[in-house]
């Protein structure tokens, strides 16, 4: 009877809903060692020897915990204890693929700091880059990392790194949000700290703990790159000191070059924090020494200030929109573009405003634009032309106040003109943010969130 031809089609049949079994068994088990999919770049090696087991926990959670045989019983384990002890520097790497997950949360716990931290969490989509946690922000190595990032969200591989202390110099890889909550005293020299961008490392930051600090490395730069009637010229102390520079700065490689290739020429006295400077651009390539000159590398320096207190978050956005414009040539021709598509009411708004605010955009077109790009796309689309009115209109009123006492009543006839288009056409700014936000997006592979890949859930700097 088994064997009757009627009942081949069931018996297939039920082969496949077995065997369907077995596979969907498979794909809820916890990945082992050997499932593991290394990312491209990875030793094989070194992700077999972890020092962190991890699990799902959950449908939509992961679980990392520290392995106690490791941590106890092996030489790498007792190596990595006596670094620790020693105050050696580590980073601690969790290598992820995320699919269309917008937002997590990250819970953080070690022995030796019992209190629980809390992050958002904001992972870049379709990548397998590491998030990188470095233990001058962090504290003592993690006893376990709770994920909570949705169903399409994978743990790939975790690896701990101890850097040697001779590399002390080395900037520190760092999302935006590890950068921006990294307490001063935290950090290795106590008026400033060295980051790299994790996802873009040609772009150097440099963060201080103050508008003093900040300036002592950057205003003469300031003045020789942006400030009209000193641009392209080395000014003294004594032509400046009374002057003001910028909250958070952006320079390019060739103009981080020229300057410091002009002082070598002219064989200006620079202060010591920008002689610091020079070497720390050369040591990252962002400058370089061909036949005695100094020359353009690759990459960008950004300056902040941790006193801008509750402007950081914006300043980092803008400032960092300025540096990858400055290190992709893709994106200054898009900018270009999107540029292009204003009406000339909103580019007169933009140039006038930014006039007004010392910025040179009367003679550099490039940095009219650059400006423009950075200040529709450092805020949510929704918040942006809340702040075009609220903030930058009063410079624009501002510029034509001040044209106006100069050169006459009809100097700022212009004005009503413009400040009619918008109220005719309310929530442009927005407009313009939320389509430049997609085509930055589609060009980088970035959500302007996801430059803060870790956030503390009380967001207090």
């Amino acid at each position: 009877m088994l064997n009757h031809p009627l009942l081949a089609p069931l018996k297939k049949a039920l082969w496949i809903l077995a065997l369907c079994g077995i596979f969907a068994a498979c794909q809820e088990r916890p990945q082992s060692n050997t499932a593991v999919r290394v990312p491209a770049g990875t030793p094989p090696e070194e992700m077999r020897s972890r020092p962190y087991d991890w699990e799902k926990d959950g449908p939509d959670a992961w679980r990392i915990r520290i392995n106690p045989s490791w941590k106890a019983g092996s030489a790498a384990g007792a190596a990595a204890a006596a670094a620790a002890a020693a105050g050696t520097p580590w980073s601690l790497l969790v290598y992820y693929r995320a699919g269309s997950v917008r937002a997590g949360e990250l819970s953080w716990k070690s022995a030796a700091a019992p209190r629980e931290q809390v992050f958002d969490f904001y992972p870049r989509p379709f990548e397998d880059r590491p998030l990188v946690f470095n233990g001058e922000r962090w504290g003592p190595l993690p006893e376990e990392i709770i994920l909570r990032a949705g169903k399409d969200f994978k743990v790939l591989g975790v690896q701990v790194e101890f850097r040697p202390s001779g590399e002390d110099l080395a900037p520190l890889s760092s999302d935006l949000g590890t950068m921006m909550y990294c307490p001063p005293s935290a950090w290795r020299n106590k008026e400033y700290e060295f980051f790299t961008f994790n996802v873009y490392p040609r772009i150097l930051y440099l963060v201080s703990e103050s508008f003093a600090v900040q300036s002592r490395f950057l205003k003469r730069l300031a003045f020789f790159t942006e400030k009209p009637g000193f641009t392209g010229a080395l000014a003294r102390d004594e032509d400046i000191r009374g002057l003001r520079d910028w909250f958070a700065h952006d320079y390019r490689a060739r103009d981080l070059a020229r300057f410091f290739d002009l002082a070598r020429r002219q064989n200006f006295p620079l202060n010591g924090s920008e002689l610091f400077l020079r070497d720390m651009l050369l040591r990252q390539g962002i400058i370089r020494i061909e036949q005695g000159a100094i020359v353009p590398g690759e990459g960008a320096l950004i300056g902040l200030s941790v006193e801008s207190r509750n402007r950081l978050p914006v300043y980092y956005v803008h400032e960092t929109v300025h540096g990858l414009e400055f290190t992709m040539p893709a994106l200054h021709a898009l900018f270009l573009d999107f540029f292009e598509s204003l009406s000339s009411y909103e580019k007169e708004f933009i140039k006038t405003a930014l006039t007004y605010r010392e910025y040179n955009v009367e003679r550099d077109q490039n940095l009219l634009i650059a400006e423009t790009m950075a200040y529709l796309l450092q805020q949510r689309p929704e918040e942006t032309d809340r702040y075009f009115q609220e903030y930058i209109r009063p410079w624009y009123m501002g510029y034509h106040k001040i044209r106006a006492a100069v050169q006459g009543e009809n100097a700022g006839a212009y004005t009503d003109e413009v400040l009619d288009f918008l109220a005719k056409n309310p929530g442009i700014f927005a407009l313009r943010s939320r389509a430049l936000r997609e085509r930055f997006r589609e060009l980088t592979g970035l959500e302007v969130e996801t430059f803060f890949e870790l956030l503390p859930k009380d967001r207090s700097l």
